[in-house]
């Protein structure tokens, strides 16, 4: 069984550590906070909002996630419809004018949806992503793959272009302060 906390949590080592070759978020007064799920994104947001902290919400729009899931047809069925609802919810939250099932990139000033999940987002937008994940897990003789630490180093040196979303995220980061 997959431990979610440590797939949310490596979507925040990745944001961090490509935030920290522009310029870290936190010299912008931007932290980065893991929410574990979606349904707690809006609880977080909420609170923030009340606070009258501005924020950016990322998540996964799990287009993939019911095939990843199961074989069966009926249950990808339920879990892509489960999916889905749960990204209108949050786009419904944001005040998305158009709303879609499976969202990518952009929602609004506030929200942003990963095409899938990260790993989808990194593998295929950013080319030696997948090379540098396999030496650092070769380095540290690791077979799992969700480990924060093997995400940390791995968006810690990998070269080249980095993933557009990313730098969409950090953009729209940087776009929520003052300065």
């Amino acid at each position: 069984m997959l431990d979610r906390r440590r797939v949310r949590h490596a979507d925040k080592v990745v944001i961090e550590e490509v935030a920290s070759r522009k310029g870290a978020l936190e010299r912008f007064g931007v932290t980065v906070v893991n929410a574990s799920g979606k349904a707690n994104l809006i609880v977080a947001q909420a609170i923030l909002h009340q606070l009258g902290i501005t924020s950016l919400t990322v998540f996964d729009n799990d287009s993939g996630n019911a095939g990843r899931k199961w074989t069966d047809p009926d249950e990808i069925a339920r879990a892509r419809a489960g999916d889905r609802a749960a990204n209108v919810v949050l786009q419904e939250h944001h005040g998305v004018p158009t709303v879609v099932p499976f969202p990518v990139g952009k929602c609004s000033p506030t929200l942003v949806a990963w095409d899938d999940n990260l790993e989808h987002v990194v593998n295929s937008s950013w080319a030696a992503w997948e090379r540098t994940m396999e030496t650092v897990r070769d380095e540290l003789d690791s077979k799992k793959t969700k480990r924060p630490a093997l995400y940390r180093l791995t968006a810690r040196r990998c070269e080249g272009l980095i993933s557009p979303a990313l730098e969409e995220v950090l953009t729209l980061a940087r776009a929520l302060t003052s300065l």
